[in-house]
């Protein structure tokens, strides 16, 4: 699902998806609806109401980047938004309100969230910040041309996790991608290809997010990023391709042989994992997959 440019599945999980633009549905779910503006930079801010009865509000804060056209923090004071990656389901309700009632966000100071264990990231409490000097300070590094900086991604520092699975016919191929910050799975591989193609801006969660540019990653990584983004030559085919996709899902993209040889050769003395295939279970339950190192 979409909503004003921004596709939520690329941010959140389809639980939360879900379960968040049916909180949206219920005018009376998100009270003190505010939003601030500065330069190309948005925040917005509301009290979401709670399904679980650890609280009746719980307060939400999400900002967008380019002119709303994604989203680069948030913040949330329920427990899920510490446990999981992506939007929680608060946040998702207030994107969703945002863009379908814009009117009913008024302009002003942004409500920052209740202090919790776990702090709000630093770009967004910049913003949160009260005064001329917090939003001044951001609006330039959170621009098209700064997006690494203004997270706290600094060149050469992007790390892919290769992962190579055998199924006894076929190799399949799966990523992680990492910072200094944290680990995050690849989820759509064709998605991520995509991404290294055109330089774009992807947000993995609140610890990870840059344009994927290919000097963002560290050397190994950046010859993987280049084999990779070959995988998928012919824009016509991100709809999804029958090969790279049949029978493995969007973590996964099939290679053939020639193009495992490429991915080790662009490691050059990296290490990457191996797991053989069962069924249509990778490994055996429980059992880590062996780690490998190019020699």
């Amino acid at each position: 699902m979409g909503v004003g440019g921004i596709k939520l599945a690329d941010y959140a999980d389809p639980r939360a998806v879900s379960r968040g633009v049916g909180i949206a549905a219920s005018a009376k779910s998100i009270a003190g609806r505010t939003v601030r503006r500065d330069e190309d930079v948005t925040v917005i801010s509301a009290r979401v109401a709670s399904a679980s009865g650890i609280a009746d509000y719980f307060d939400a804060s999400v900002m967008f980047g380019d002119y709303e056209s994604r989203i680069v923090d948030y913040e949330c004071t329920c427990p899920a938004i510490a446990r999981f990656d992506g939007l929680c389901k608060h946040c998702v309700a207030l994107v969703t309100s945002y863009f379908t009632q814009p009117c009913s966000f008024e302009e002003g100071a942004v409500r920052a969230a209740a202090p919790m264990a776990r702090r709000t990231s630093e770009a967004l409490g910049r913003l949160l910040a009260e005064g001329k000097g917090g939003a001044a300070g951001l609006a330039a590094p959170a621009s098209r041309g700064a997006e690494g900086t203004a997270l706290g991604v600094t060149p050469g520092s992007v790390r892919l996790d290769v992962q190579l699975v055998y199924d006894g016919r076929l190799w399949s191929l799966r990523l992680a991608v990492g910072g200094a910050r944290g680990t995050y799975q690849v989820r759509d591989i064709e998605a991520f290809a995509r991404h290294v193609q055109r330089g774009e801006f992807h947000a993995y969660g609140k610890k990870l997010a840059f344009a994927h540019r290919l000097e963002a990653f560290d050397e190994p990584s950046r010859a993987v990023a280049r084999v990779v983004a070959g995988l998928f030559p012919d824009e016509r085919l991100f709809g999804g391709s029958a090969f790279r996709t049949a029978g493995t899902g969007k973590r996964e993209a099939r290679v053939r042989e020639a193009e495992v040889v490429a991915l080790l050769d662009a490691l050059g003395e990296g290490a990457f994992t191996f797991a053989r295939r069962a069924g249509n279970a990778v490994a055996a339950a429980g059992v880590a997959p062996e780690p490998w190192r190019v020699a």
